[in-house]
């Protein structure tokens, strides 16, 4: 992990900043802390903050840390990106939302709403929408409900064994608007827990798809599923149970 003393434009890289603390209840006690700031460019990924005695001991546990979380970079960037379509989708479900509650009694939404609802569209989902901000807000929200789940599904397949890469409890995702950050390595429990979720949906269906029309064998699927045979018979007899 590249550790620095300043952001870049691009790359992923962590901030380091080691400093002097005041004392707390007039202790006496002199306390060092580190900051952390994991980068992605200019965009803050997480945060970690240490504090100890002995302002070596502080600095070489930042170094530590720096580098123990370079093993989640690329499933921390694309939770990243979820976390932005999570943001648009909410937005997104509040005017389709006013829409549907105003639209039926003739009472569109406002213009610069029906602006910005329109530039998230695809031009497909505008001609399917038939001027409905409601029905173009339904759209827009399943094509990005549909990217999340990929982007999750990105995001387990790139996490590391977290037992032998555990994430230490200081790193939080950074906060916004004078909201405190949440505990990282609990959202990223969430977030891979739902990416499994996700693709355990994908299971009967790509089986069936594997055995009827990909040409594999029900063997062959059982191999590498592990799946029990009765349960692909199942799956591909369904009118047999």
């Amino acid at each position: 992990m590249d550790i620095t003393s300043g952001t870049r434009d691009k790359g992923v890289y962590v901030i380091c900043s080691v400093g002097k603390k005041h004392p707390e209840h007039h202790s006496g006690c002199a306390a060092y802390g580190v900051r952390l700031e994991l980068q992605d460019g200019k965009s803050p990924l997480a945060v970690c903050e240490l504090t100890g005695q002995d302002a070596r001991e502080v600095e070489e546990q930042g170094t530590q840390e720096a580098h123990g979380i370079e093993p989640w970079v690329r499933c921390l960037l694309h939770l990243a990106t979820v976390g932005r379509l999570r943001s648009t989708v909410g937005f997104v479900q509040t005017l389709g939302s006013q829409a549907q509650r105003d639209e039926p009694h003739g009472v569109p939404l406002l213009e610069h709403l029906q602006d910005q609802l329109i530039d998230l569209a695809t031009a497909q989902e505008r001609s399917q929408a038939l001027h409905s901000s409601a029905a173009l807000a339904s759209l827009i929200e399943t094509r990005l409900s549909h990217r999340i789940n990929a982007s999750l599904g990105r995001a387990l397949a790139y996490a590391p064994d977290p037992h032998m890469h555990p994430i230490h409890p200081s790193w939080e995702l950074p906060g916004f608007a004078g909201v405190p950050g949440s505990n990282l390595a609990r959202q990223v429990a969430q977030d891979l827990l739902a990416g499994w979720r996700s693709l355990r949906s994908l299971r009967d269906p790509l089986v069936t798809w594997a055995v009827h029309e990909a040409g594999l064998t029900r063997s062959a699927a059982q191999s590498l599923t592990t799946l029990s045979r009765t349960t692909i018979n199942r799956l591909l007899d369904p009118g047999s149970t």
